[in-house]
């Protein structure tokens, strides 16, 4: 998707940075930074860069950073933008991530709405499927979104979902734990944040539901001119979908909406119970043996909020840079062959090397594995010179 900054001046955006990536263009903005799109210069593949100020930052905001930085660089999941590389320069840190060329869903609603068109069962049917797999992947792992919308869930070319901006995940102790902490967005929060309610993974769910209705209506389910009304309609007031809407859609998802959009939390579905639904029951059982695995272990390891450049350095080592590839040991050289008496001795010594060569390269890499092949091929080339040689072949 072409960005509308494309080719505009942003100073050092279109300098070379480190980590061989340079900006390319502006793909978006908030509170929390610039977002570009960026290129690896070595290979032009594209990436999303996510550019934050870490100085002056409160001990929240760096939290919320280290947060982002932690997950999308462990996790395991499809569904969820993965995390590709960091860096720091200056003020800023850098998180180089997977690129969703189609941008997110809140910009492709209102895009469709300024068409007067809407999406067909199908898509929401793909759609809805595939943020539940995401966040079914991190409640199974004791890990709260608290912030999904419409505008953190991306669309990649493929027309896949991937979710994003996890900053102020909540990570539970236990399934059955609760967190107090009152934070989201505004039109995606729980009735039970708002009454400021304990609250579980059942919060992910509500607002799960407020981005289905937004796909089925291209509306919000409530809506208010002040956050003063906005709570007051969310913790007291029933949703409602004209019939010009529901009529679009099949009796089944309808059903489904009320169970995830229901007002009381323990009476609200769970994500397993979404997906093992009538609803989505075929799709489920094709794919539930062969879930992503569970979050890399170092995600669970305590990392300290970084204070300086440093910190965050170390912080990047530990949770983004690649381990060093571990290598084989070095084979014992070769034995010298014996002077050739006769042709047939050497051949048939020569071949029991070929033959455990072929076995070493099974346990080495590929650097390796190419000095070898060549050796290889220069003990057969001798082999065909000794053969002529000897005219015994």
């Amino acid at each position: 998707m072409q960005s509308p900054y494309l080719n505009r001046n942003f100073g050092e955006v279109n300098s070379s940075v480190k980590n061989n990536y340079s900006l390319i263009s502006l793909i978006g903005k908030g509170s929390f930074g610039s977002v570009y799109l960026a290129k690896n210069k070595k290979t032009n593949e594209q990436f999303a860069c996510k550019k934050m100020k870490i100085c002056l930052r409160r001990m929240y905001d760096k939290q919320a950073i280290l947060n982002e930085l932690k997950l999308l660089a462990c996790h395991k999941c499809q569904y969820i933008i993965k995390l590709v590389d960091a860096y720091v320069t200056s003020n800023h840190i850098h998180l180089i991530t997977e690129y969703a060329e189609r941008g997110d869903l809140s910009k492709m609603i209102k895009r469709l709405k300024t068409r007067n068109r809407y999406l067909i069962e199908d898509t929401v049917k793909k759609y809805l499927f595939q943020i539940c797999l995401g966040i079914q992947y991190l409640h199974n792992n004791n890990v709260i979104h608290r912030d999904i919308k419409a505008a953190n869930i991306f669309l990649t070319k493929d027309n896949n979902i991937k979710l994003g901006d996890v900053g102020i995940v909540k990570i539970l102790k236990s399934t059955n734990n609760y967190a107090y902490t009152n934070i989201g967005t505004p039109y995606y929060m729980s009735p039970e944040l708002y009454k400021n309610k304990r609250y579980n993974s059942k919060t992910d769910i509500w607002s799960i539901g407020v981005v289905l209705y937004e796909l089925m209506t291209f509306k919000l389910p409530y809506d208010a001119n002040n956050i003063a009304g906005l709570k007051y309609k969310i913790s007291n007031q029933d949703w409602f979908m004209e019939n010009k809407y529901k009529d679009r859609y099949s009796k089944e998802l309808n059903n489904l909406l009320k169970n995830i959009l229901h007002p009381q939390q323990f009476t609200r579905y769970n994500i397993t119970q979404i997906l093992e639904s009538p609803y989505f029951y075929q799709e489920y059982n094709l794919i539930r043996n062969d879930l992503v695995k569970p979050f890399s272990q170092k995600f669970f390891s305590n990392a300290l909020v970084p204070i300086n450049k440093n910190d965050w350095n170390k912080v990047i080592k530990k949770y983004v840079s690649t381990p060093p590839k571990i290598q084989a040991p070095s084979p014992p050289p070769l034995p010298k062959l014996p002077p050739i008496k006769d042709a047939e001795g050497y051949k048939t010594k020569a071949l029991k090397i070929i033959d455990k060569m072929d076995e070493l390269m099974l346990h080495i890499n590929s650097d390796k594995f190419r000095q070898y092949s060549s050796l290889k091929r220069e003990i057969k080339e001798d082999l065909n010179n000794y053969r002529v040689k000897c005219n015994k072949y």
